[in-house]
């Protein structure tokens, strides 16, 4: 398997690879999303901190150009991974955790599942 990708100091929750298998999302408890070469194994730029509370779910799009996160803070969160940026405002529809994030095969819409008991598009 190979040495461990460390820097979450807490625990790890999800992963997902870009469908090129160039870069790796991982999310935790510190409320990081993290990007990794997984071929050097190594982080790419800095962590991601804007989420305030635990990271649950990461999904990249089908045409790597987008990356969402959910949290627990309620917020599902889109960024650039070629730039490490936020793109737009957090996603506050849901009104409490959000567990799960997944994106349709052709990229066109995102589905959300929440402990509010609801799934969004």
């Amino acid at each position: 398997m190979g040495a461990p990708l460390t820097g979450h100091t807490g625990r790890v929750w999800a992963v997902a690879f870009s469908l090129d298998g160039r870069l790796l999302a991982t999310t935790g408890d510190d409320r990081t999303v993290r990007l990794w070469d997984p071929a050097t194994h190594t982080p790419i730029g800095e962590p991601h901190t804007d989420h305030t509370g635990p990271v649950y779910s990461v999904a990249f799009s089908p045409d790597g150009h987008l990356l969402a996160t959910a949290s627990t803070d309620g917020t599902v969160r889109l960024w650039d991974p070629a730039t490490h940026t936020p793109i737009g405002e957090p996603h506050t529809d849901h009104t409490d955790g959000v567990l799960s994030v997944a994106f349709s095969p052709d990229g066109h819409l995102l589905a959300t599942a929440s402990s509010d008991r609801t799934v969004r598009l």
